[in-house]
């Protein structure tokens, strides 16, 4: 019932009244509007993070892709995409290669609503496939609305409450203003005149409250003047009374200021005396006010008083760079103190040393710049001590990364830690990729358990290994043999942290060693070969001749017999052979002209043209037409071009008696730097039926040929190897069994 006639009371326009609709209105207007932002926020912020998370996903799902899109490991990547697919916010996905062919896809059924993200996929600098996605935020617009809907419910909650409080508050706020009106007029009425009744919140009220006091104290007006004299006498005295305390306080504060005073100059002058620093004042034009012995020590004078005395310009006397001085006082201008300012002084007698200095500036009232205090320390010992550092430090870095040999560190788990320019360019790795891999994985797994015995073995009994030789695997798969010593590392005694180690790359020496072996075994088969020419050639003419002798006989009688002609043809095939064992054999001394090789092979290549169309076989010749001369025996080089010409059409008919082929004989020419010196590069290319891993290393060996018999006497590569080499080139083969062959020839220009 209460409640029904404060209603009753509120339709009648009070303070009380709009009080309570002004909050409440207020307070309404200020949810409605923090919900209102929250909505915008949250759905901003949804967005922002859904679209974040694509974005992080699909950079994290291209760099996962990259490696197997670069190996078209189409496997991988359909598992990847089905696991990634199982995330609740990922509703489809689309992986296609470089050739925009798609390696995996799966779309969502309904794109409305969805957030699509492509990316193109990159491995090693090269686009390898690109990359699209579509995201759903469903999740997260369902968690919104869900806290959109909470926060109107609370809002609501809350405004009803906070009617509720106000109505409360107010019905106590009104009445016990107009309660402390009537006790305070009663209090006036009761005589009390000099209690005026405090002022209330309320405008109304405090009104009435005002009239009331401005009555009491004209009542009270009276009263007041006649005790006025006696205050004023009472206040005058407990003021002298202040003053005289205050005075003896200031007397004992000057008498402790001035002792604590002297006994501060005392205290300081003694630091300034015997400071091992140099402590100055200067002006800022360059004069010395005061200085203590130090500072008088380090620049070489006698005393203090010969410094100050001395030095009119500190800038042209005593600073090694005058810039470095205008830059000190240019500093001091921006900040009035510098900290550790290092430069060069000059000494009384002239030499030079270094000093650290530390600098506070003083100003008058108007800003301007009056003295300089500082203190001053001698690094000059210092300084030389860090300049032959540095000049160590770049001497055996020059050494480190300047060797031929490379240098490396791992630690007793095969880690790497350090190694110089020369191991990484070995490899073909940066440091730090290296950094990322252990010692095994550059090792081939052959040698694995026999270096760890070696290292074990050698390093813990004497601290290194002798030299060895072993193979590393480059970053390109390459195998290539190194010869080595290691050292075991023990910076703490009796404890070893790891292993260091000299590498030297030796495969230009496993060549020389090679081919010095493959010519000592020519000399002997040369030798040889002249030795079975010379004897076989002579037999060989008669057995022809005795031959021919029965065929005129046979035309005599009529006989017809096959036999005699057989034999003159083996002859001659036996013939031919031992022509190529004494070319073989002897060393060659026709001479060399200037020639042009593009002529030669042009020649070569009419000799042989109507073999090659017979066989049907597609010949393409890429020669530069600015091809130099070279020095060179032309009927050589022509006997080289045929013998590489002829292995070539032996190989594609071979293959194409198997399998149906296009035959293709591509040869190419170009020039080429080599070691400082410029070659002409002729390489013989054939799809035919290449050449054995096993035999690539022997195919210029004599008498080996993968020939049957009666095709081949094994000598057409080891003469054409002899030939090149004696215009002092170079030639080998380059080969897949089933797949290609490529003859290489390099010859000087």
């Amino acid at each position: 019932m209460a409640f029904i006639r404060d209603i009753e009371k509120y339709r009648e326009r009070t303070l009380a009244r709009d009080l309570i609709i002004g909050l409440t209105v207020a307070v309404g207007f200020t949810v409605a509007v923090h919900i209102a932002v929250y909505y915008v926020y949250s759905t901003t912020s949804s967005e922002r993070i859904l679209t974040e998370k694509a974005e992080s996903t699909v950079d994290e799902l291209a760099e996962v892709m990259a490696i197997s899109l670069w190996n078209l490991s189409r496997d991988v990547i359909v598992q990847i995409s089905k696991a990634y697919l199982k995330s609740a916010y990922l509703e489809g996905i689309q992986i296609k290669d470089d050739l925009n062919q798609v390696m995996f896809e799966a779309y969502p059924e309904n794109t409305d609503g969805l957030i699509k993200e492509t990316k193109e996929i990159e491995w090693q600098g090269n686009m390898v496939g690109t990359l699209t996605l579509w995201i759903t935020g469903k999740d997260t617009t369902r968690i919104q609305r869900a806290m959109i809907r909470n926060m109107i419910l609370i809002a609501l909650s809350v405004i009803i409450i906070i009617i509720g409080v106000i109505h409360f508050i107010m019905r106590y706020l009104l009445n016990k203003p107009m309660d402390h009106l009537i006790q305070g007029m009663r209090t006036i009425a009761g005589g009390d005149y000099q209690s005026p009744m405090p002022p209330v919140p309320q405008v109304d009220i405090n009104a009435i409250i005002k009239e009331a006091n401005l009555m009491a104290s004209q009542i009270a007006l009276r009263n007041e003047q006649l005790e006025k004299e006696n205050i004023e006498r009472s206040k005058a005295q407990d003021e002298l009374k202040h003053v005289n305390v205050d005075l003896e306080m200031r007397i004992g504060q000057l008498i402790e200021a001035e002792k604590a005073l002297a006994e501060s100059e005392k205290k300081y002058r003694g630091i300034f005396e015997n400071a091992l620093e140099g402590i100055f004042q200067t002006t800022p034009d360059g004069r010395f006010i005061d200085a203590n012995p130090s500072m008088a020590q380090i620049l070489g004078y006698d005393s203090p008083e010969d410094l100050i005395n001395s030095v009119t310009n500190i800038e042209k006397q005593h600073y090694v760079d005058p810039h470095q001085r205008e830059e000190y006082l240019r500093l001091l201008g921006e900040n009035d103190l510098i900290s550790h300012y290092e430069c060069q002084f000059y000494k009384k007698d002239g030499t030079k040393i270094w000093g650290v200095t530390q600098v506070r500036g003083f100003r008058d009232d108007q800003g301007k710049l009056t003295r300089l205090e500082g203190i001053l320390q001698d690094i000059s010992e210092r300084k030389q001590a860090e300049i032959e550092l540095r000049e160590s430090e770049e001497k055996y870095r020059q050494l480190y990364e300047g060797s031929r040999d490379g240098y490396v560190m791992t630690d007793t788990l095969d880690n790497f830690i350090e190694c110089n320019s020369s191991f990484c360019e070995m490899l073909g790795y940066t440091l730090e990729e290296l950094r990322q891999m252990t010692y095994p994985q550059i090792t081939p797994e052959k040698y694995h358990d026999w270096e760890t015995q070696l290292l074990q073995k050698e390093t813990l009994e004497r601290g290194y290994t002798d030299v060895y030789e072993k193979d590393y695997i480059r970053k390109d798969g390459t195998v290539f043999p190194v010869e080595m010593r290691a050292y075991l590392m023990r910076p703490q005694k009796d404890k070893a942290t790891g292993f260091w180690a000299f590498v030297r790359d030796i495969t230009e020496r496993k060549k020389l060693q090679a081919e010095a072996m493959r010519n000592a075994q020519l000399a002997s088969l040369g030798e040889m070969a002249a030795g079975v020419a010379h004897e076989i050639n002579n037999p060989i003419n008669g057995i022809i001749n005795y031959a021919q002798i029965l065929i005129n006989r046979s035309k005599k009688t009529g006989d017809t017999n096959d036999i005699p002609p057989r034999i003159i043809q083996e002859g001659i095939r036996i013939e031919r052979i031992v022509r190529a064992l004494l070319s073989f054999s002897r060393e060659s001394r026709e001479k060399k002209f200037a020639v042009q090789i593009k002529h030669v092979l042009t020649e070569s290549l009419d000799l042989t043209q109507s073999m090659l169309a017979k066989d049907k076989i597609n010949i393409s010749v890429n020669l530069p037409g600015d091809l130099p001369e070279i020095n060179a025996n032309a009927q050589q080089i022509q006997q080289v071009f045929l013998n590489m010409i002829s292995n070539a059409r032996y190989a594609l008919n071979q293959k194409a008696a198997t399998s149906s082929i296009e035959k293709r004989l591509v040869i190419d020419g170009e020039i080429i730097e080599n070691n400082g010196r410029r070659d002409i590069r002729i390489s013989v290319y054939d799809n035919g039926t290449g050449i054995a891993k096993k035999d690539l290393a022997r195919v210029c060996d004599p008498f080996f040929s993968t020939k049957p018999t009666d095709q081949g006497t094994g000598l057409g590569l080891s003469i054409s190897h002899g030939i090149v080499k004696n215009h002092d080139g170079k030639l080998w083969m380059e080969s897949v069994e089933g797949d290609y062959t490529k003859a290489i020839i390099e010859l000087p220009i």
